[in-house]
């Protein structure tokens, strides 16, 4: 028997299959636990190349001594259906859940098997690398092992139930448990498996460690229905009947109280939202969510005239409507109408104050940060009185790291602006230039001498990559991160940027490259380049609360005449006080 299975489910993702497979296979040939692995692939009825890719690699994991298992199905049979089928299925000790559009860290399978080895455990929550948890605010703080869940250690269960990713999950096989699992019907399989084995059996541990992450790549379309989270009550109530544990339901939900969400409103707020921030939604989910809207508003008589809901576009319209009018009414509004009084009294000022508090000055007057501490923000004040509009910016970036995550510059593209980035991480870069197309993106370092290429570290937090191996092993002393690998990047002088690669000078540079900021900054030619606005990382890393301001960049900027507009602590913004209006 083998010791873990990954299971896969998959459904018409056959590009997102093959990647992830791809990286498998290369995570596993040659390590030393490659013969205590089985791969499961359970297909749920894919009508595009999924069972060529699942071939493909069925040969090449036969030819490093690894078994894949193939689950077919002839339809589509849902989601947790499927899920249910990878458990069953499994022939190993341990399955490991992972989503085929998920990425798997290199540390993953050393991780898991040391934690099987030491603990033993019949499940082991992991974290998951996606904001608003990642490397820096992990969502499991410290190592926890549970032998039972009782009323004082709810939260073995809890923790899974409020951040369901299910590649961040490790339980052990039905056949080893003696589980009946087999006619388990949860919506969420995953999470309510894992519950009732914990429940049932006990011995959880939750692991500070990441084993794996989301894609950005994926993220810029939406599959899944708003109002899922509705399910996860329905689950919940199915545990702990199924694990014989109901005399500790009550004590959950008082800790840990269910929420249901309204399908309408969730839908409405779903679609508005991803229009928003620009996120597509696949055509059949947006053609269900439509209509969803349209059957709620049907289903609570909110417009009585079906002849006005037939097109989705209106159906959407009046649902949306509905959200701020109560339209409910409009089949009153008739005999209403005759009394001048009654109208004013109960259609004209209940509509007048709905909008009143809709429009409300928090609302109108909020604004919206992607930097981590508002710097852009700041920078768009700084920017303000240079006259410059957030849609006419150019800037420069200089270690972008994230399309739109922890980014000073993603708020001024979101707006118009455009300029050029530069990310030495090929998947970060590739990540720029799909996600960020009116950029010029520069796959290369930035260099402070004549030297063509330089090695670049990886660390196991992408945000603390850097090419200087005196701060990479300062950081991998402290004992959270590590040096992952390190790379041969191609290098451009911070000169030969500005001459050849900017269409014009740059309204602000932002800067932050671990470790050598300095030294960028002093090599950069301010006679011949003179950006208005920096804002550079002033704060140096540490876990121990000791950080210290870098007095070196501060004392620098000062030198050359640009003055401190703000201060976030852990970056300043700096203006050029030579201009009149930062004098």
């Amino acid at each position: 028997m083998r010791k873990l299975c990954i299971a896969i489910p998959t459904y018409n993702r056959c590009a997102e299959l093959e990647r992830a497979l791809n990286d498998l296979l290369v995570l596993i040939w040659g390590g030393k636990n490659q013969n205590k692995i089985e791969i499961l692939i359970s297909n749920n009825g894919s009508t595009d190349n999924s069972a060529g890719v699942i071939n493909e690699y069925t040969k090449k994991f036969e030819c490093i001594g690894v078994p894949v298992l193939q689950i077919t199905n002839s339809t589509n049979i849902g989601f947790d259906k499927n899920l249910l089928n990878c458990f069953m299925g499994s022939e190993a000790e341990y399955v490991w859940y992972l989503s085929d559009d998920d990425i798997v860290r290199s540390e993953a399978l050393q991780i898991i098997f040391s934690d099987i080895e030491i603990y033993s455990p019949n499940c082991i929550l992991y974290n998951f690398n996606q904001p608003p948890y990642d490397f820096n605010s992990p969502y499991i703080e410290e190592n926890v092992y549970f032998n039972k869940v009782e009323e004082h250690s709810l939260e073995s269960i809890s923790k899974i139930i409020h951040w369901p990713k299910m590649s961040s999950i490790v339980m052990k096989s039905a056949k080893n448990l003696n589980a009946d699992l087999k006619q388990s019907d949860y919506k969420f399989m995953h999470v309510g498996l894992f519950c009732q084995i914990a429940l049932s059996q006990g011995k959880i541990l939750h692991s500070r460690k990441f084993i794996a992450g989301v894609d950005d790549r994926y993220l810029e379309k939406v599959d899944f229905l708003p109002y899922v989270a509705n399910y996860m009550s329905e689950t919940i109530y199915k545990v702990f009947a199924k694990a014989g544990r109901m005399s500790l339901l009550k004590p959950y939900l008082e800790k840990y109280p269910t929420h249901y969400e309204s399908p309408l409103n969730s839908c409405i707020n779903f679609i508005t939202h991803n229009n928003k921030n620009g996120i597509q939604i696949k055509k059949e989910l947006l053609r269900e969510v439509k209509a969803i809207i349209f059957l709620e508003v049907k289903k609570n008589k909110i417009v009585g005239y079906l002849n006005l809901t037939r097109g989705l576009p209106i159906r959407y319209f009046l649902s949306y409507i509905e959200k701020f009018f109560l339209l409910y009414k409009l089949r009153k509004v008739i005999g209403i109408a005759a009394n001048k009084k009654k109208f004013i009294n109960l259609i004209i000022t209940p509509t007048k104050k709905q909008i009143s508090d809709y429009l409300k000055p928090d609302y109108l007057y909020s604004k919206n940060s992607y930097s981590q501490y508002g710097e852009d923000v700041l920078i768009e004040q700084a920017l303000e009185r240079l006259r410059i509009h957030k849609s006419d910016v150019y800037y420069l970036d200089i270690g972008s790291n994230h399309p739109f995550y922890l980014s000073n510059t993603y708020y001024f593209y979101k707006n118009g602006g455009k300029g050029v980035c530069i990310e030495p991480d090929q998947l970060l870069y590739e990540s720029f230039k799909k996600k960020r197309p009116r950029d010029s993106c520069l796959n290369v370092g930035v260099s402070i001498d004549d030297k063509k290429f330089a090695d670049f570290y990886l660390m196991t937090a992408n945000v603390l990559n850097t090419f200087s191996l005196e701060e990479a092993e300062k950081i991998s002393a402290m004992g959270t991160y590590k040096i992952k690998n390190s790379i041969r990047v191609p290098m451009q002088n911070i000169n030969e940027i500005f001459e050849n690669s900017l269409e014009r000078m740059p309204h602000f540079v932002s800067l932050d490259v671990e470790g050598l900021d300095l030294k960028i900054l002093e090599t950069l030619d301010f006679k011949r380049y003179r950006p208005s606005i920096f804002c550079i990382e002033t704060l140096s890393y540490a876990e121990n609360g000791e950080q210290e301001k870098n007095k070196k960049i501060i004392d620098f900027m000062k030198a050359i005449k640009y003055s401190i507009f703000a201060d976030t602590y852990v970056n300043t913004i700096f203006v050029d006080s030579t201009l009149k209006e930062f004098k």
